[in-house]
C-alpha cells in the first residue's frame, strides 16, 4: 500500500473490514454445520477443515486491518508535512515577489525624485493597504499555517465528527475524515450506529420509518458516547439500555 493517501488507506481498511465481517458470518454458519455433523454421526466431517481454514483467514484479515491503520496514521503525518512544505514554498514565492516589488517601487521613487527635483517621501500614495503590506501579510499567514501543519504532523489530530443520514453514509463520512485526523475503528462506528438503531426499536419502534441524523464525535481516536447520538424526530438515541432516549 506504499504511496497511498490516508483516505485511500481508510477506504482499503473499509473494504478489508467488510470482507472480515463476511468471513465471520460464514465462520458462524460453518461452526453450526460442524456442530450438527458432530451431533448426528459423531464426527465433524468436512466442516471442521473449513472452520480451521476460515479461522486462519480471519486472523490474517484482522492483522491486515491493524497494518492498514498503522499505515494510515503514518500517511496522515506525511500528508501534513507535505502541506507544510507546500505552504512554505508558496511563502517563498510571495517573498520573492515582495522583494521584486520593493525594488520596482524604489526605482520608481528615484525616477520621480529626479523629475520633481526634490526628495520624495516613501509613503507618497495613501491607501488602505499597499501591495507590499498585503504580500507581507500573506507571507506571515502562510508561514503560520505551515508551522501549524508541522505541529499536526508531529502529533496528528485524533478528534473529529461526522454526520450522516444512514449507517453506510456515516461510515463513508468517517472514512473521508481520514485525510484530516485519525479516525476510530470502523467496526466500532458500525456497532455504535447499530446500537442506536436497536435502542430506538426497543423504546419507540413507531419511529422506524422516520428520517435519521447520526452525529458521531470522537476524541483520541475513540467514539465519545456522551456527545454522539442518533436523532429521529424530536428524540435522540444512544446504544445504551436505560436512558436510551434523550431530549434534544
Amino acid at each position: 500500500m506504499k504511496g497511498k493517501s490516508a483516505v485511500e488507506l481508510a477506504q482499503a481498511e473499509l473494504r478489508a473490514w467488510r470482507q472480515l465481517v463476511s468471513k465471520r458470518t460464514e465462520l458462524g454458519r460453518l461452526e453450526e454445520t460442524a456442530a450438527l455433523e458432530l451431533a448426528s454421526d459423531g464426527s465433524f466431517g468436512g466442516a471442521a477443515d473449513q472452520v480451521m481454514r476460515l479461522g486462519a483467514e480471519i486472523r490474517l484479515a484482522e492483522a491486515a486491518i491493524r497494518g492498514l491503520r498503522a499505515q494510515r496514521a503514518a500517511a496522515l503525518a506525511e500528508e501534513l508535512r507535505q502541506r507544510a512544505a507546500w505552504l512554505r514554498r508558496d511563502a517563498d514565492g510571495q517573498r520573492k515577489e515582495l522583494d521584486k516589488h520593493k525594488s520596482r517601487v524604489k526605482a520608481l521613487m528615484g525616477e520621480l525624485a529626479k523629475i520633481e527635483e526634490a526628495e520624495v517621501v516613501e509613503n507618497l500614495v495613501t491607501t488602505t493597504e499597499t501591495r507590499s503590506e498585503r504580500l507581507a501579510r500573506e507571507i506571515f499567514a502562510l508561514e503560520a499555517k505551515a508551522g501549524e501543519m508541522d505541529q499536526r504532523a508531529a502529533n496528528p489530530p485524533d478528534s473529529g465528527r461526522a454526520e450522516a443520514a444512514s449507517v453506510d453514509e456515516l461510515i463513508e463520512a468517517v472514512v473521508a475524515s481520514a485525510g484530516e485526523c485519525l479516525i476510530p475503528p470502523l467496526e466500532d462506528v458500525e456497532a455504535w450506529a447499530r446500537g442506536c438503531e436497536e435502542a430506538m426499536r426497543r423504546t419507540d419502534p413507531a419511529l422506524e420509518a422516520e428520517p435519521r441524523r447520526y452525529l458521531l464525535v470522537w476524541a483520541r481516536g475513540q467514539i465519545v458516547p456522551a456527545e454522539s447520538f442518533l436523532a429521529i424526530s424530536v428524540k435522540h438515541f444512544r446504544p445504551t439500555g436505560a436512558g436510551a432516549v434523550y431530549a434534544p
